[in-house]
């Protein structure tokens, strides 16, 4: 709980999942709450998915590791173990596919952990316009444009939120306001 101008703030959120296209800025306005949320932590599965890919078979054989049984089990065990250390979890990570999207988030609520999930969204022009800045995986992101967009508008990767004309802190700033619960402070 924090005190802000005689308000008392209560965050009650332990992960914040930010979803949507490859170079929409997930991880830029990740670190951005990261920063300011109190008692927060960055966990990236893609991380996990990097080692899998690279240290199992079946992951070296997988042409996306979120297809492999491993990175899904280990993402659910490592957002567990974060939960249980931090107050607050900043996921960022595209996840299109819903069947998979329902295992693991609804895994993680089945615990009892309060997930929100945000879907950063703008026109494909300006995600290939990030993609091209940022310099690196330019192609397969592109490639996969018009598949994550497609699939991140069905309702169930809402809450939807546009970027195409926002600074990196401003939709960190957005997204922070849509997670805190504000009361009165009591004197």
């Amino acid at each position: 709980m924090t005190r802000s101008g005689g308000v008392q703030v209560c965050f009650i959120v332990v992960i914040l999942w930010l979803n949507g296209p490859f170079g929409v800025g997930k991880t830029s306005v990740a670190r951005r709450l990261v920063a300011r949320l109190p008692a927060a932590t960055l966990l990236d599965p893609e991380r996990i998915g990097f080692v899998l890919a690279r240290a199992t078979r079946e992951g070296r054989r997988a042409s996306d590791f979120q297809d492999l049984t491993a990175w899904r089990t280990w993402t659910v065990r490592g957002l567990r173990a974060a939960a249980k250390l931090r107050a607050h979890v900043v996921v960022p990570m595209t996840l299109v596919d819903v069947g998979y999207f329902e295992e693991i988030v609804g895994a993680l609520r089945g615990t009892g952990i309060d997930v929100r999930h945000f879907t950063l969204m703008a026109a494909p022009g300006i995600v290939r316009a990030r993609l091209h800045a940022r310099g690196s995986a330019v192609a397969w992101g592109e490639r996969q444009l018009d598949r994550c967009i497609t699939a991140l508008n069905d309702p169930r990767f809402a809450e939807h939120v546009a970027t195409d004309a926002q600074s990196i802190d401003d939709v960190a700033e957005e997204i922070a306001r849509r997670v805190e619960i504000v009361r009165p402070s009591h004197p």
